[in-house]
């Protein structure tokens, strides 16, 4: 059993169990990422089968947060254990029935505007929580600024001095909060895949899903967003300045370390070549 402080008083998160699964339940793979593939369990669970090559350490983080945020009451699927097939390791989530926001938002382009806030409503939500128990964003960050061969010796370096500069925040963030990663129940909208959700400075995230808004490559289907998403960003971030004190100069601050530490993630080739055309423009500012 693991203990949990909240606002004062001492609560209990139920321990997870360990699920093992036999091949033939498997069925028609519903969806993936880089990362895992996600498979129908049953009509009302799925599990996300994580490809090799990920460290169990950052399952056993999805795993983790995963819990916490559910604890937490926020609109995220219920988690109910780790499971295991044939030597790969899953988690196994609430089935939430319900297209992702990207889709809905290629049916209707002309509510952007509502989609876009929405996203920021969800997003300050979470803000709201404290991320005590989960790791640091901060220390997130350098690691993978650190990581990626991309960035000069020189230029890593003064990143680093300029986020260690920036405070440390102490709320919940998502850390990969965009229109994707957000099903759209017909209870309302569910905040999925919190694998690297953390503990920081809600500006921080703010900034990573702006820039992801920017400049992410669109999957497929999504082609009909390149000449809106320049607008969509502008009423995302309108909209969360409408429910917060934040200001964009708080934001800003945190572009270029997150745009150096998304040079370590598995991104398109081109979209490395703007982060890092960025990185090296804005750096100059620092010295």
């Amino acid at each position: 059993m693991v203990e949990s402080s909240m606002v004062g008083t001492r609560k209990v998160i139920p321990s997870l169990g360990l699920f093992h699964l036999k091949k033939g339940d498997r069925k028609k793979m519903i969806g993936q990422g880089n990362t895992a593939e996600i498979y129908p369990w049953g009509d009302h669970r799925v599990v996300k089968l994580f490809r090799g090559g990920n460290h169990f350490s950052s399952i056993q983080r999805e795993l983790a947060v995963s819990r916490e945020v559910e604890f937490l009451g926020l609109p995220v699927p219920k988690v109910y254990g780790r499971a295991q097939l044939r030597g790969r390791t899953g988690i196994l989530y609430e089935r939430i029935t319900g297209p992702a926001m990207t889709l809905e938002m290629s049916r209707h382009p002309d509510q952007l505007d509502s989609f876009a806030s929405t996203l920021a409503q969800l997003h300050h939500q979470i803000h709201q929580k404290e991320g005590s128990r989960l790791d640091s964003q901060k220390e997130d960050l350098k690691r993978e600024i650190r990581k990626t061969d991309r960035l000069p010796v020189k230029t890593r370096d003064a990143v680093i001095r300029h986020l260690e500069r920036l405070p440390e925040g102490d709320r919940l963030c998502h850390c990969d909060f965009h229109p994707d990663n957000i099903l759209m129940s017909a209870e309302g909208p569910v905040v999925i895949d919190w694998m690297i959700g953390s503990r920081g400075a809600p500006a921080a995230d703010i900034a990573r899903t702006a820039l992801i808004l920017r400049d992410a490559s669109l999957p497929p289907g999504m082609e009909f967003f390149q000449p809106l998403r320049t607008e969509f960003r502008r009423e995302y971030l309108k909209a969360y300045f409408r429910l917060s004190p934040l200001s964009k100069e708080e934001i800003k601050a945190w572009e270029v370390p997150l745009a150096a530490a998304r040079l370590n993630e598995k991104i398109p080739e081109d979209e490395k070549a703007r982060l890092l055309s960025r990185v090296e423009r804005e750096v100059e500012t620092f010295r």
